[in-house]
């Protein structure tokens, strides 16, 4: 489904034109993001407000799960540009703007995925290091072997906690039980509170953390390493996952995320697609 010719939602439509593009573009602080969503939404609250019950869902979920339908926004990266830092991609305030006006969010799971090297002891893996929050798990239909998944409290808190896959806890533990244990990601240690399932629908070597303890920890910059020479890149939210309450309401919500978006970047460093377009993943170890 081609996201540029989906239908407008008319309330969405009316809020993101009224942001001005150079505003919107130059919202940097948070308090120039809070003022523009609150001049939006006081604009259209007696018109929200007067909406028709008959126009509402019937039923807006309050649970999540691996069936919900979904929005899914992801950073692009440009062109490689030289050894300067790249910045592009999605960022908090987009997050922020796609909860106020996309229609019938439940909620926003934003992720930041790092390369990393976990260690343990001898034991060694460079692993794909996902900061995230608590309700990544419900959405994605994650089930726990050992433990626990995140909580909202290990983001309030930066705590300094990891949910390993399966096949990360292996490696790292052969003979011991991982919760409870210590493992480095990089140059900090995280203590071990879960592991996912064989049979769960994540990458084999994932490593789950807070979203706000990476943040903290690693910052924004990743550098990586090619053909010799170092390059940097910054991006602060590698994926946005909108949870929508009723699956006709999807059209709408992403033909009203890209306007947002186009509204809020000069470049087309993020890409939009919905879960009608997204196959199933497959658990860990499962054939092509």
């Amino acid at each position: 489904m081609a996201a540029n010719t989906l239908p407008r939602h008319p309330q969405s439509a009316a809020m993101i034109a009224r942001v001005p593009r150079t505003v919107a573009r130059r919202a940097h602080s948070w308090r120039v993001v809070a003022l523009i969503v609150t001049w939006a939404t006081l604009s259209l609250g007696g018109v929200i407000a007067r909406s028709s019950a008959a126009d509402a869902p019937p039923h807006r979920p309050t649970t999540l799960s691996a069936r919900t339908p979904r929005v899914i926004v992801e950073s692009v990266r440009p062109a490689r540009g030289g050894p300067q830092a790249t910045r592009y991609g999605l960022t908090d305030r987009d997050v922020a703007a796609m909860r106020e006006v996309v229609p019938s969010v439940i909620t926003a799971v934003p992720s930041r995925v790092m390369p990393l090297d976990a260690r343990r002891g001898e034991e060694a893996l460079t692993v794909r290091s996902v900061g995230t929050t608590a309700d990544a798990s419900a959405l994605h239909g994650f089930h726990l072997t050992q433990g626990r998944f995140l909580s909202t409290a290990d983001g309030d808190s930066l705590r300094t906690v990891a949910v390993l896959s399966n096949r990360v806890a292996r490696g790292l533990f052969p003979h011991d039980e991982p919760v409870g244990q210590t493992v480095r990601l990089g140059r900090h240690a995280f203590v071990v509170v879960g592991v996912l399932t064989a049979e769960a629908a994540a990458p084999a070597l994932d490593v789950f953390i807070p979203l706000s303890t990476m943040r903290a920890r690693y910052g924004d910059t990743i550098l990586t390493q090619a053909a010799g020479a170092f390059e940097a890149e910054q991006v602060e939210i590698s994926r946005v996952e909108l949870a929508i309450a009723n699956a006709a309401d999807v059209p709408q919500a992403t033909a009203t995320v890209v306007e947002l978006l186009n509204r809020l970047h000069d470049d087309r460093s993020y890409r939009v697609t919905d879960s009608t377009a997204i196959p199933a993943p497959r658990p860990e170890g499962a054939s092509p």
